[in-house]
């Protein structure tokens, strides 16, 4: 939302002075000098002091209220810049939407620690879920497993500017699923994911569930999920050691007599599009029940 000065004859405020009514540091204020959030209004070119209109005093406290709201800064400059009312208002809600998914990723780590805690010897507590049935825009590869980290990053990328282009709503996260070989034991199908031959090709397909079906634009296709039990479990961190979560969950249902399908799904909570650090990445890991399936 523009700003706009008020009369050079008005009055202005030193930086100290300034600080202390936006309630924002001194030192803050010269990083959103340089970030072009806030300059100030005359710079002394001798003693390079710097001054601010009281004008501006909406302007800085928006910057504070909404970097304490997590917004990115390049956010907050399209924010503060956008003359159009409703288009700002837009960009709030877009904003919304992204702490939304963060409290979702959060109740989540939440829940694996406290099964973490009950269940202190267990890296992976496994719980059983309900996956409901959904329509999801989808891309399907054919892909040897040493490229599917490259791959995923590119899919989710691809399907997620399909949705902004095509203004549709997602229900839920990015997901992957392909089909695993089939084991004789828990320890065998988590080695076969880690040590199994790289140059293997195998379907996977990358999606993301809509609230409504559409039809889907070239490249694309329209898939469906069955409603269906299946166990879960989060993987925290990069993506390599997720055949220990496989594993959990193997001997989870060897433990609780149920019956695993080869179905396989990664549900990409947190993921390469939403931050650089592995360490932040949350991967929620899913294996299909076998005879707890619905139609």
């Amino acid at each position: 939302m523009s700003t706009t000065s008020g009369e050079a004859s008005e009055p202005l405020l030193t930086i100290g002075k300034f600080s202390i009514l936006v309630g924002l540091s001194a030192r803050m204020l010269r990083f959103y000098e340089l970030q072009r959030l806030l300059t100030p209004t005359r710079t002394d070119p001798q003693s390079n002091y710097r001054y601010y209109h009281p004008d501006q005093f909406t302007r800085a406290v928006y910057i504070r209220l909404l970097r304490n709201l997590d917004m990115p800064l390049k956010d907050i400059r399209r924010f503060l810049d956008e003359a159009d009312v409703q288009a700002a208002v837009a960009q709030l809600a877009e904003h919304r939407e992204r702490i939304a998914e963060k409290i979702v990723v959060y109740e989540r780590s939440l829940a694996v620690l406290r099964g973490m805690e009950t269940r202190p010897g267990q890296l992976y507590p496994v719980q059983q879920v309900t996956l409901q049935a959904q329509p999801a825009l989808c891309l399907r590869f054919s892909l040897p497993i040493y490229r599917k980290d490259q791959t995923r990053t590119f899919a989710l990328g691809k399907l997620r500017e399909e949705l902004v282009r095509l203004g549709l709503d997602a229900a839920g996260p990015c997901f992957s699923s392909t089909e695993l070989p089939r084991a004789l034991s828990p320890l065998e199908a988590s080695r076969l994911e880690l040590q199994g031959d790289p140059f293997e090709e195998r379907l996977h397909v990358f999606g993301v569930p809509l609230a409504q079906a559409t039809e889907p634009p070239p490249g694309f296709e329209l898939c469906w999920t069955r409603a269906r039990q299946a166990l879960s479990t989060l993987n925290v961190g990069g993506f390599e050691p997720i055949h220990l979560a496989l594993q959990a969950m193997f001997l989870h249902a060897s433990e609780a007599g149920l019956s695993l399908s080869t179905q396989y799904r990664e549900v990409y909570w947190t993921s390469p599009l939403d931050t650089p650090r592995k360490e932040h990445y949350r991967t929620e890991v899913q294996m299909t029940i076998a005879d707890m399936a619905f139609a």
